[in-house]
């Protein structure tokens, strides 16, 4: 009978340990379950946010591009003014010169003018 108690005690020793490595088994696997779902949540912010941040890199590449475009074209009215101020100063530097050739050619009728006025003048009555 004591054999007997003897097997019936460690028969439920192993029952127990079986039943707690069981329970130790379900709770890691729990944890596990607990711990994946958490680290698929952090990878579906972790992906939002990539994505939030190549939408916003392709914003900013598209703004670099219009800028550029923007610039390119600014440029060429820059050039294109400094051509036309360049003509500007080159018929203001034409127009002084032909001014100042009717000057002197009002200066020289003028006195042609005066030299006429003394010899008709000299015809008179």
């Amino acid at each position: 009978a004591s054999k007997t108690q003897d097997s019936t005690e460690q028969i439920q020793d192993m029952i127990q340990r079986l039943q707690s490595g069981s329970q130790s088994a379900l709770e890691t696997m729990q944890s596990s379950l607990d711990k994946s779902q958490e680290t698929q949540q952090r990878v579906e912010a972790t992906r939002e946010a990539l994505l939030a941040i190549i939408t916003a890199t392709q914003t900013i590449n598209q703004m670099n591009a219009e800028i550029a475009a923007a610039a390119h074209e600014q440029s060429e009215v820059s050039a294109d003014i400094s051509v036309r101020v360049n003509e500007v100063n080159e018929h203001t530097g034409q127009l002084a010169q032909a001014s100042s050739d009717n000057k002197q050619g009002c200066k020289i009728l003028n006195d042609k003018t005066d030299r006429l006025e003394k010899l008709v003048g000299q015809f008179r009555l």
